[in-house]
């Protein structure tokens, strides 16, 4: 039965090393379940696998001026501080990255942005 420690051997302290990791695996999550919420936001440079990353310039070949528009919209809501539902920014938001390459730049702030913002507005539970 796997999660069960063998005591077949005859050895003393044989199986004593698995109960330990195990007890381990149990202290590490009950710390972590009572552990405050982190306060740095989602940054997606911290990730481990940095790859290398667009230029500007080619970003700025894929967007339009809608996209323009859209962040203008989303920077004019940051400063504000409030964001106006009716006129779709995070939606617009969405279709702009959409565009965007996986290893560009520009999305990378955006996503990382996008997914703090929601992150914050979300309740969570204590």
């Amino acid at each position: 039965m796997p999660g069960t420690a063998d005591t077949s051997t005859t050895q003393p302290g044989a199986w004593r090393k698995e109960i330990e990791q195990t007890l381990d695996t149990v202290k590490q999550l009950i710390s972590k379940s009572v552990a405050p919420i982190p306060t740095n936001p989602y940054a997606p440079s911290n990730e481990p696998d940095a790859k290398k990353m667009t230029s500007l310039l080619t970003d700025l070949r894929k967007i339009g001026f809608q996209d323009v528009e859209t962040l203008l919209a989303l920077f004019n809501s940051q400063v504000k501080g409030s964001q106006d539902d009716n006129k779709f920014v995070l939606e617009h938001l969405v279709q702009l990255l959409a565009k965007l390459d996986d290893n560009s730049k520009i999305a990378n702030q955006l996503s990382g942005g996008f997914i703090s913002g929601l992150w914050n507005a979300l309740p969570h539970p204590p």
